[in-house]
C-alpha cells in the first residue's frame, strides 16, 4: 500500500500499435522522469488485473460509472464508453495471465461470432436529390428536395438496382420486399425525401440506420467516409454537392456510379459489423477507435 494520486499514473490505449503489431495499452508514470510506479505496476500486473476484475464485475451500474470505468482525466471525455466491452477485454487479459481464475460472464455478454447467425433478406439503399436543403428552406423540408437518383442492393439477387424519379413506385415496391432495409442516415433523410411522393409508412419498415446506430453508441455523428476509410480502407469519390452538380449537368452516368458506390460502402460496413461486432473510425486526434455494434 502506497500513497498516490490518480494523476501519478497515466495510460493510453490503441487499436493498433506499429511496434507490437497489434492492440496495446501503455501505462506510464505521470510525473516527469518517473517515480517507479509504472515499474512496480508491471511487476505486479497479475494482482492489478485481478483487482480490476473485482472492481468492474462487482459494480452494479449498467453502462459504466465513476466507480468502475469512467475517469475524470480521460482525454476523450469517456467517449466511447462501453462496460460490456470493458468486461470482455479485461476477462480476456485476466484469463491469459491465469487459467486458475476464469471470469464468469452473463450469457448475453459472452462473445458471439456474428457469422454463425444467418443474415436476413436485406436491401441497402441510398438516394440523391434534385435540390439542396438550402434551396428548399432547410433540412426539415426534405420532402421538397425531390429524388434525382436511387440505388438499392438486393442481397438475394446480389445485384444493384437503379431508379430515377419516374421509377418511384418501383422503388417503393422494392423497399417493401426486404426483411431489413439498411442505409446511412436514411431515417432522417432518405425516408423524409420519399415522403414527398407518397405517405408510405416508413416506420413500419424494419430499418437499420448505421449513422443512428453509431450515434447511439458515441453520442456524436461519424461520417460514412470516416467509417469507410478506417474500417474498409476505402474512400468515397465525391459528396452530396458533387451529386447535385452532376444532376444539373445531366451527367446521369456519373451520378449513378456515385450513388451505387455509397450503397456498396454501406453494404460492406453492414456486413463487417454483422460478422465482427464492431466498426472503426478515426477520432479528432487521427487515432483509430473501435465502436461495438450489435445489429
Amino acid at each position: 500500500m502506497i500513497l498516490a494520486d490518480r494523476n501519478d499514473l497515466g495510460g493510453i490505449s490503441m487499436v493498433y500499435n506499429e511496434q507490437i503489431k497489434g492492440p496495446a495499452i501503455f501505462i506510464y508514470d505521470g510525473y516527469e522522469g518517473g517515480v517507479g510506479l509504472a515499474k512496480e505496476t508491471f511487476k505486479n500486473i497479475k494482482r492489478v488485473i485481478e483487482y480490476g476484475v473485482d472492481v468492474l464485475f462487482s459494480c452494479d451500474c449498467e453502462n459504466g460509472c465513476p466507480s468502475c470505468i469512467q475517469s475524470p482525466k480521460c482525454g476523450s471525455g469517456n467517449k466511447p464508453l462501453d462496460k460490456k466491452a470493458a468486461k470482455r477485454v479485461l476477462s480476456y487479459i485476466n484469463n491469459a495471465f491465469s487459467n486458475q481464475r476464469p471470469v464468469k460472464m452473463e450469457k448475453e455478454e459472452s462473445f458471439i461470432i456474428k457469422k454463425s447467425r444467418s443474415l436476413p433478406y436485406f436491401g441497402v439503399f441510398d438516394i440523391e436529390t434534385q435540390y439542396s436543403a438550402q434551396e428548399v428552406g432547410g433540412w426539415h423540408r426534405a420532402q421538397f428536395m425531390r429524388l434525382s437518383y436511387a440505388v438499392v442492393y438486393d442481397s438475394y439477387e446480389d445485384k444493384y438496382f437503379h431508379f430515377l424519379e419516374k421509377d418511384i413506385e418501383s422503388l417503393f415496391e422494392k423497399l417493401q420486399k426486404f426483411e431489413l432495409v439498411v442505409g446511412f442516415n436514411i431515417i432522417n433523410f432518405d425516408y423524409k425525401v420519399l415522403k414527398g411522393y407518397k405517405n408510405l409508412e416508413f416506420d413500419k419498415l424494419s430499418t437499420l440506420d448505421i449513422l443512428l446506430e453509431i450515434y447511439k453508441k458515441l453520442n456524436f455523428r461519424v461520417s460514412l467516409n470516416n467509417l469507410a476509410k478506417a474500417t474498409l480502407k476505402v474512400s468515397k469519390k465525391g459528396d452530396g454537392l458533387d451529386a447535385l452538380r452532376w444532376w444539373r449537368e445531366g451527367n446521369i452516368k456519373k451520378l449513378g456510379e456515385y450513388c451505387e458506390e455509397d450503397v456498396r460502402i454501406t453494404k460492406e460496413l453492414f456486413l463487417f459489423g454483422w460478422k465482427n461486432g464492431y466498426l472503426l473510425f478515426s477520432n479528432k486526434d487521427k487515432k483509430l477507435v473501435k465502436v461495438y455494434v450489435d445489429w
